[in-house]
């Protein structure tokens, strides 16, 4: 099993395995050794992710290796509408709100976007039937910023 390095932000170090690697698409296109012997001396600069972020997202990726890949953003959204969340991945997001959003940002920076969209499906899970109030108070907004979270 060939593994490369990912280098977080903060430093860590964090071992992949290269056929996990390659289904997070800023990292596949990062790969640039032609020879897999050389994958495993090359270390990989992801500077916009901290260590535990990244952590979290191999695990994640690790886990739904066997999934079928889902590009197109439509099919995304029909499978996760279909299949809803699994308990392990609402145990995975459960975390603190900035580990949650700083999860978002490492999904856009590395284009995860069935995760990106795996968390907008667990906030509407969670805010589904809340009032404006609750919305607020669980995520210290104002006003303005839960009316535009529940879409009005």
């Amino acid at each position: 099993m060939t593994s490369i390095t990912l280098r977080s932000r903060d430093e860590k170090l964090v071992k992949v395995d290269v056929e996990i690697a390659k289904r997070i698409a800023t990292i596949r296109d990062l790969l640039y050794c032609p020879k897999s012997e050389d994958l495993e001396q090359q270390i990989i600069s992801i500077p916009n992710v901290d260590g535990y972020v990244l952590r979290k997202i191999v695990a994640w990726v690790n886990f739904h290796k066997d999934d079928a890949p889902l590009t197109d953003e439509d099919k995304i959204i029909e499978h996760l509408n279909t299949k809803g969340l699994c308990e392990w991945d609402k145990q995975f997001l459960n975390v603190d709100k900035v580990s949650f959003f700083e999860i978002i940002a490492a999904c856009e920076y590395l284009q995860i976007n069935l995760l990106r969209n795996t968390c907008a499906k667990y906030i509407a899970e969670k805010i589904t039937g809340k009032s404006l109030e609750e919305i607020r108070q669980q995520y210290g907004l104002d006003d303005a910023d839960a009316l535009r979270i529940r879409g009005k």
